[in-house]
């Protein structure tokens, strides 16, 4: 199958310059990446036309190059990419290259997925730089932004924050609740405990200060 496709996006992965076409589906072309990896872009390419389960992911695309010609490309489905780069052993690359053959396996396709939805959105692709501010607003959507793999888990992790203070609101109430139920037993209020805890924190001594320990004796240096 042979899919036409206008524009490819550029995706910065730990140094070098991979893509992501825009299409309907994210199809990632293969031979930059062998080419970052050193890897036989020949073998590779047989390798895969060969195995049935990437075979079936794997599309022949045509483009634009820098002067405006149509080229041909192979092409496999971003979410299919990880998997194939972990059939590649890190012990058969050179040594130069194995940290990135490892960083590839684990976060390229995470990375070249991320670039695709957000050229879709109108969202900035992840640089390691601040995006415009404004780009919040131009979305079209808050649901959009939700699609981000960044953004979601950037969301993610605040769910959790607020659990967490939610958690810690139950159990201070909790206590609160059983000291007023121990102040009632002798009479007291809930707001005379709340004097008596303030009086008790700033009535009590302060801890001692650990002198920090000098390179001179105080009296030989006054001497």
């Amino acid at each position: 199958m042979i899919a036409e496709i206008t524009d490819l996006i550029p995706v910065p992965v730990y140094g070098h310059t991979l893509f992501v076409a825009r299409a309907d589906t994210p199809l990632v072309p293969l031979r930059p990446i062998c080419e970052a990896l050193g890897l036989d872009w020949k073998s590779q390419h047989q390798k895969l036309k060969s195995h049935p389960t990437f075979a079936p992911c794997v599309v022949m695309i045509t483009t634009h190059d820098a002067v405006g010609r149509l080229q041909e490309m192979v092409a496999m489905v971003a979410e299919m990419v990880p998997l194939w780069l972990v059939t590649i052993h890190p012990t058969k690359v050179a040594a130069k290259v194995r940290d990135t053959l490892i960083a590839f396996q684990i976060t390229s396709g995470k990375l070249l997925y991320a670039a695709w939805i957000s050229v879709r959105n109108g969202l900035p692709i992840h640089t390691g730089k601040r995006a415009n501010p404004d780009l919040f607003r131009q979305a079209p959507s808050l649901g959009d932004w939700l699609e981000h793999p960044q953004v979601d888990e950037a969301v993610q992790l605040r769910r959790q924050e607020a659990l967490l203070t939610e958690k810690f609101k139950a159990e201070r109430g909790q206590l609160r609740r059983k000291a007023n139920a121990v102040a009632r037993k002798v009479g007291l209020t809930s707001r005379q405990i709340d004097i008596l805890e303030t009086f008790a924190f700033w009535s009590a001594p302060a801890p001692a200060l650990q002198q920090a320990s000098l390179p001179f004796s105080p009296t030989e240096e006054c001497a």
